[in-house]
């Protein structure tokens, strides 16, 4: 069995499930709705996604499975805490350039901060 690579040894480490991936590199980033929001932590169009959960400046959601949908799709089923499980849809966009998300009550496009 291949050694897990540093993005998985942190998914596991953050969720405590070891056969959890990571949230693929072109979704991992920090993406905002206004440009302006980015260098906010709690910039309020501001969400962060790394290999394990996504954040936005109210509630983190923690990843309990991950599935390729569709081509340039991730489905995502994540939790706040202990809480119920809620499916979260992601598509990068062209040149990795903006991130669509769909998820309960929420329908946004967010653009990729700079680096």
């Amino acid at each position: 069995m291949a050694a897990a690579s540093p993005a998985e040894v942190r998914a596991a480490q953050l969720t405590g499930r070891k056969a959890l991936k990571p949230i693929p590199e072109p979704y991992r980033n920090i993406w905002a709705v206004s440009l302006g929001d980015c260098p906010r932590v709690d910039g309020p169009t501001r969400i962060s996604v790394d290999p394990a959960s996504v954040s936005f400046p109210e509630a983190r959601f923690d990843v309990a499975s991950i599935n390729d949908a569709t081509e340039g799709e991730l489905l995502l089923e994540v939790h706040i805490g202990p809480g119920p499980l809620q499916t979260h849809v992601l598509k990068v966009g062209p040149n990795a350039e903006t991130l669509s998300y769909t998820a309960p009550g929420i329908m946004t496009t967010f653009n990729r901060c700079p680096s």
